[in-house]
């Protein structure tokens, strides 16, 4: 089997001596170049009859033997395949839902929904109407959102137009329904205020499953400062 484009490196997990089966697991993807990917796929299958795969830089391939001439292992184990990353639709999107929150300032320019669809106010810096913000300023905080399409989310894009820096932890909404962070850093570092708008974008965690549920955490305690967000965007692959 020969499958184009740049080689990764993706980790798999049990073997099944009953199934005669393995199962990708997503936790550490590469490109060729080593650097950090989104892989597609949840769980990819991989047939006892794998062999062994080489990379062919003059074609760009990379070659994997199913023609079953491994034996399969007599117990569960762990190793390497290397495969290519399938590079799906790349796609964009604006918030399309709030689902919940903890305060808003009022019901109308700085309310929880002002965070839908692309910027009101960014890239302009202050306390301007047509951004979310919230009651307290020395306080936890937090909002779920909702996407039109679940895609596999590379990238969480926050719009700050005053006083950002005080996010602290970030959410997907998984398949069984629970919360699985992304991102997390320790709240109580939350000491320095943006003296100007920002879109912040965290290095979040990739995971196996498409998603369009995201729930972000705040904290002002340490800033004791108000705090502005006027949009949120998520990019990655479907």
């Amino acid at each position: 089997m020969q499958i184009r484009c740049g080689l990764t490196e993706i980790k798999f997990g049990t073997y099944s001596v009953a199934k005669n089966t393995g199962f990708i697991e997503n936790s550490s993807v590469f490109n060729k170049t080593k650097t950090l990917s989104a892989f597609r796929c949840a769980r990819l299958l991989v047939e006892s009859g794998l062999c062994a795969s080489f990379y062919d830089e003059a074609k760009s391939e990379c070659h994997v033997d199913i023609t079953g001439c491994c034996n399969p292992p007599i117990k569960q184990s762990t190793g390497v395949l290397k495969l290519t990353q399938f590079e799906g639709q790349y796609y964009h999107q604006w918030v399309s839902n709030v689902i919940g929150y903890k305060t808003q300032w009022d019901n109308d320019q700085y309310s929880a929904a002002q965070v839908k669809g692309p910027p009101n106010v960014y890239p302009e810096y202050g306390d301007e109407g047509g951004a979310w913000a919230m009651i307290g300023v020395a306080s936890d905080h937090y909002i779920m959102i909702e996407y039109p399409k679940k895609i596999y989310i590379q990238n969480i894009n926050i719009y700050e137009t005053y006083k950002g820096g005080s996010a602290w932890r970030i959410s997907l909404k998984s398949p069984n329904g629970s919360w699985h962070t992304v991102w997390e850093v320790n709240r109580a570092t939350l000491s320095t205020v943006m003296p100007s708008s920002r879109i912040f974008s965290p290095p979040i965690q990739t995971v196996a499953f498409p998603a369009n549920e995201v729930h972000i955490e705040i904290d002002t305690t340490n800033t004791n400062e108000d705090y502005e967000i006027d949009a949120i965007e998520i990019t990655g692959q479907c």
